[in-house]
């Protein structure tokens, strides 16, 4: 039963990694493989049935994931350092007396959270080296709109009544509108509506765009149309700064992003480390009153030194 959950939840990260950006809560099912794993690791007591689950749940996400020839390779590095994940918990296991969680998984755990980073890192190199490189490999759209989210107050700030959905037009239209609305030299009822300035746009749009630019350091293309998201003439503006950097690069950015993306991972599994070790006594806790495990006090042989009589 426990590996059949393992397994599953490797199925279902697999499956749902590439929608994470989308839908972040998805993330939490690696959380949740992750713990199940653990759990696995001092539940399951047959040693083999305990190291098939481990590579049939890598196997499953493996395969639910894109399968390319990095993917594979990251697949089969992924199991053997999540072998080693489990073979760190069953020393430690063997060697105390009293069990604590973090002493039994915590090494293991660590290893583990590699072990899937370095899965992910490779189907990512993947993804990124079979198609051409530029400036959109670098900052891929969806990680764009996640800052650009992050950044709205920082934004509104610079540009009054900005929102990532708005068309240029309206964000323009709000800008211009504060601006008169701060002129102390116009009453406050002269203040022209946001219609009305959106209305003769269209002859000062270029003029207006070209000042934003110098102003504050954008990229924005003058001849944009004023229906166009202003969120996506910033991406466009984004990548029109970047790609003069990437080019003599080329060659090294898949490497670079996926390094990157390794790192980042590992950052991020700093968080869900501690984490487990918070929900996993909760857990085996929840399981033992509701009676599906109990904890025994079992004896057990180990090897000693002691001085000749």
């Amino acid at each position: 039963m426990v590996g059949g959950v393992v397994v599953a939840l490797g199925l279902l990260v697999g499956a749902t990694w590439q929608k994470i950006p989308d839908y972040p809560m998805l993330a939490s099912l690696v959380l949740m493989f992750a713990i199940a794993w653990a759990s696995a690791t001092i539940l399951i007591v047959n040693s083999v049935l305990r190291y098939g689950v481990s590579i049939a749940s890598i196997a499953v996400l493996v395969i639910s994931l894109k399968i390319e020839y990095w993917t594979f390779i990251g697949g089969i590095v992924g199991v053997a350092v999540a072998m080693l994940a489990l073979w760190s918990v069953d020393r430690q296991y063997r060697a105390v007396c009293a069990f604590s969680f973090r002493f039994v998984l915590g090494g293991g755990l660590r290893i583990f959270l590699t072990a899937l980073a370095i899965v992910f890192s490779f189907s990512y190199y993947g993804t990124i080296a079979e198609r051409p490189v530029d400036a959109s490999t670098v900052l891929p759209r969806n990680i764009f709109d996640i800052a650009l989210r992050a950044a709205d107050g920082v934004l509104q700030k610079q540009l009054p009544g900005f929102h990532r959905e708005n068309t240029v037009d309206d964000t323009l239209a709000g800008l211009i509108r504060q601006q008169l609305a701060q002129n102390p030299n116009i009453a406050p009822n002269s203040v022209p509506s946001l219609e009305t300035i959106k209305m003769e746009l269209p002859a000062q749009r270029k003029e207006i765009i070209k000042n934003l630019n110098r102003d504050l350091g954008l990229s924005i293309d003058p001849d944009t149309s004023g229906d166009e998201r202003i969120g996506a003439a910033l991406y466009e503006a984004s990548t029109k700064t970047i790609e003069p950097y990437l080019e003599p690069y080329v060659a090294l950015v898949p490497w670079v992003m996926a390094i990157s993306f390794f790192l980042a991972l590992k950052t991020i599994s700093v968080v869900y480390y501690y984490l487990m070790l918070l929900l996993l006594p909760a857990l085996f806790w929840i399981l033992q009153q509701a009676g599906i495990i109990e904890k025994k006090i079992v004896s057990a042989e180990k090897e000693a030194f002691e001085l000749v009589k």
